[in-house]
């Protein structure tokens, strides 16, 4: 699946704007807040119903107008059936809706249409900040390769808040009468399902990092579950990792229960990735001891590594969104990350302030956009 045309109304700093794009490489030249990354996410919107940077429609319409709706319009071209397709995504008032050739698509529904991947610079947090960023992507991942995960880790994280809730009443009888309360029916239960999905989601997150690891050839990822595992353990199946997890939550449900919230599950893992060619003695741990260069190339080969492990699972690669990707990166990383057969595999888009080293190694078979002209 290629997108051919975009064109946007009240979006960002976009009052209106329409463009042609290449079938191989489009690539983006401009100053800071022309909207080069604007563009990418305006794709990444139509490919997978969400935007990179913020989950919040109202913040995607146009600052200047007084309206509050914004639109995106895409033209996508299906190699397989030789047909065109036409994908919008709107918002009116806080409400985002999406369509394929003017019928109405749940977000499931319409994501199964095809995929983007997106590397920008705000993406090194995942490497830097908090877990929690980690595990977006990884659930991100899980999602475009497994029609299952994303109504697995909505009914987890519904199971999750509804233990959390129960804990937090428990918890607050013990600090009154400071006995701890007896474990009830509803406790048990929602123990019981907390393990089912949780375990379910850790399996499909093992899978996602144990597959990339295949096509690692610089790094090597880690998941780094929050159960204690022995070495057998760590490669079972789910049902048997469902079984584990529930006799650790039971094990511990006495510190929930004094804490007031869940303190195991697929909420509370995490991973990490490690620098396989400078290594000394060990790998190194890219997150706990990188560079902010080291990261920022390690977050690209991720970005990589991701294309081939969709292509493997699905048949098909995603369309490749590249921001600002060789900034702070040395002329030897940019050539190790920016290869024009790699970039060849898929419909690629890369934005860069200007014509650098790295421009000349391009694809010769690409268009320019210059956002100054739009």
């Amino acid at each position: 699946m290629q997108i051919k045309k975009i064109k946007l109304k009240n979006f960002r700093q976009f009052e209106t704007l329409e463009i042609e794009l290449h079938p191989k490489l489009t690539v983006l030249i401009g100053d800071n807040a022309q909207g080069k990354s604007t563009i990418l996410e305006a794709i990444h919107l139509l490919t997978d119903a969400t935007s990179p940077w913020t989950s919040l429609s109202e913040e995607l319409v146009n600052f200047h107008s007084e309206e509050t709706y914004y639109r995106i319009e895409g033209i996508f071209h299906d190699s397989e059936n030789d047909e065109d397709i036409q994908v919008s995504v709107y918002s009116e008032d806080g409400r985002k809706e999406m369509k394929v050739n003017q019928k109405a698509k749940s977000q499931k529904n319409f994501t199964s249409l095809g995929t983007s991947n997106i590397f920008s610079p705000e993406q090194i947090d995942i490497l830097m900040l908090s877990p929690s960023k980690r595990r977006d992507f990884l659930n991100s991942l899980a999602s475009k390769v497994n029609p299952d995960y994303s109504e697995y880790l909505t009914k987890f994280r519904k199971v999750l808040r509804q233990r959390n809730a129960h804990l937090k009443k428990l918890s607050k009888k013990f600090y009154s009468t400071g006995e701890i309360p007896p474990i009830d029916n509803q406790l048990e239960f929602w123990t019981k399902e907390l393990a089912n999905f949780s375990a379910k989601l850790m399996a499909a997150r093992t899978d996602i990092v144990q597959t990339l690891n295949d096509y690692a050839e610089s790094q090597e990822y880690k998941y780094n579950c929050s159960l204690k595992l022995n070495l057998f353990e760590d490669m079972t199946s789910a049902e048997t990792l469902e079984k584990i997890h529930l006799k650790q939550l039971i094990e511990t449900i006495r510190k929930d229960i004094a804490r007031g919230y869940t303190n195991i599950g697929a909420h509370r893992d995490d991973w990490d990735v490690f620098d396989k060619l400078n290594k000394v003695s060990s790998l190194k741990n890219v997150r706990k001891f990188g560079s902010r260069g080291e990261k920022r190339f390690a977050v690209g080969k991720l970005i990589f590594d991701t294309q081939e492990l969709i292509y493997k699972l699905t048949g098909q690669y995603p369309i490749l969104l590249l921001d600002d990707i060789s900034s702070e990166l040395d002329n030897n990383k940019q050539d190790q990350l920016i290869q024009p057969q790699i970039l060849e595999k898929q419909q690629s888009f890369i934005t860069a302030i200007s014509k650098n080293g790295w421009f000349e190694k391009l694809p010769k078979d690409k268009k320019l956009i210059y956002t100054s002209d739009l």
